[in-house]
């Protein structure tokens, strides 16, 4: 009999390390950089390179990345999804494919050059995968909080006037509609359509959200209210029927309606690159990039510089890596409000000046784990008390809004709730 102490859980990316076949990997790199070769210069006599591949590789939640260094001096790497691969996935793959063609053909924003992809595992490397240039910097991550690296000519100003550069060039790429981009055959040509998101759980943390098609969608209220509608049918209580109240009221009427625009899914700064003036030289990670209400995407405060809006996420993070302080934050927000208006010539800043009052509330209703924490701080925001955020989700809770059966007639409910701070005596 095994003992549970002699049991080790593997990492599952450790696991799938071992299994590559390096060598070919090198044979896949070699083949497309020949192939472009061939086609630039028409002579493969001329054409003699190697190859090597950097061992070990990184890896984080979801891929594992090899740097390729070919002997003409080009710098790629080959990105490899490890979890099990399906229908589903190969199509949000081919969906990510198509939107970061249209971001690259229509915007000078940094994101890695693709040289190859495949959404089979029908390939030398038996693996879904994906080819693309090396962005050369530092993780923003590395260096955000790092005071003694923002000297001399390295100005957090900076930082922020050139990734609002980025964001209103990827503002300028506009839709009708809410949903993710794809290219359908008409009359012998391709033409892009948004379509529904292939499944409502990819837009949720949660495993046991639906997995039908959503949207698209024509506004943001109707989007937010899809959102919340899924949420609650996975688990319903009184703090969503509190952001029921805030989609009708909170989110500005003026950024309601088309346009829309692609959203970068994991707006973190362990995704954003900067060089060694601070300038933000390549942007990536964009697996899930969609087309969202501008207030909730490509003008949205990154997120990093609202993490004040969930107080316990706020201060939960403390104690694993530095945070802002609530005034740098604020000080921060006005940095990049100013930033997107100098960028747009004073046409966009008005969506992103209040863009974490929406994009909060899609966070609140998409993630669990900061539902209570955002919702408790825009509560706060309206009615100007914490204690007035916990006295309305009690009441609420027993409301006949929330209570009331769907095949009842309702009706107001009358009776002495627990003394609160409204109480006068």
């Amino acid at each position: 009999m095994v003992s549970p102490s002699s049991i080790i859980s593997e990492d599952p990316a450790e696991v799938f390390i071992r299994a590559i076949d390096l060598d070919a990997v090198r044979e896949l790199a070699l083949n497309v950089r020949l192939a472009k070769l061939l086609t630039a210069a028409g002579n493969p006599s001329l054409i003699d390179i190697a190859c090597s591949v950097i061992s070990p590789p990184k890896y984080g939640s979801y891929n594992v990345v090899y740097e390729l260094q070919l002997s003409d001096g080009v710098s790629w790497v080959l990105r490899l999804p490890f979890s099990e691969w399906t229908p589903s996935a190969a199509r949000n793959m081919e969906l990510d494919m198509v939107a970061l063609d249209c971001i690259a053909r229509r915007t000078s924003v940094p994101i890695p050059h693709i040289h190859a992809y495949s959404t089979s595992t029908d390939n030398p490397v038996r693996n879904a995968y994906i080819i693309m240039d090396k962005i050369h910097g530092v993780p923003l991550a590395a260096v955000w909080h790092d005071e003694s690296w923002w000297t001399g000519k390295r100005r957090k100003e900076n930082f922020f006037e050139s990734l609002a550069e980025c964001m209103v060039q990827l503002a300028s790429i506009q839709f009708g509609r809410i949903g993710r981009l794809d290219r359908v055959s008409s009359e012998g040509s391709l033409t892009e359509v948004v379509i529904p998101f292939p499944s409502v759980q990819d837009m949720f943390f949660l495993v046991e959200a639906p997995t039908e098609e959503f949207g698209p969608f024509s506004t943001t209220h109707e989007y937010l209210t899809a959102l919340l509608r899924a949420r609650r049918r996975v688990c319903d209580y009184p703090t969503l029927a509190l952001l029921q109240m805030f989609i009708g009221g909170l989110p500005d009427p003026q950024f309601d309606a088309a346009p829309f625009a692609f959203a970068h899914p994991d707006y973190s700064l362990h995704n954003i690159i900067v060089d060694d003036m601070g300038v933000v030289s390549g942007i990536i990670d964009w697996d899930g990039v969609a087309i969202e209400p501008l207030h909730c995407g490509a003008l949205r405060f990154p997120p990093w510089l609202i993490l004040d809006w969930d107080p316990p996420m706020y201060e939960a993070s403390k104690v694993y890596h530095p945070v802002d302080s609530q005034e740098d934050l604020h000080r921060y927000r006005r940095m990049y409000v100013d930033a997107v208006d100098a960028a747009s010539g004073g046409k966009l800043s008005a969506a992103t000046r209040n863009s974490h009052i929406t994009s909060g509330l899609s966070m609140a209703i998409t993630n669990p784990h900061q539902t209570e924490g955002i919702a408790t701080r825009l509560t706060e925001f309206v009615l100007g008390s914490s204690v007035l955020a916990v006295e309305v989700m009690y009441a609420i809770e027993r409301g006949a809004w929330f209570t009331t059966p769907p095949t009842e007639v309702p009706e107001v409910i009358r009776k002495h709730l627990h003394s609160t701070v409204l109480d006068m005596n």
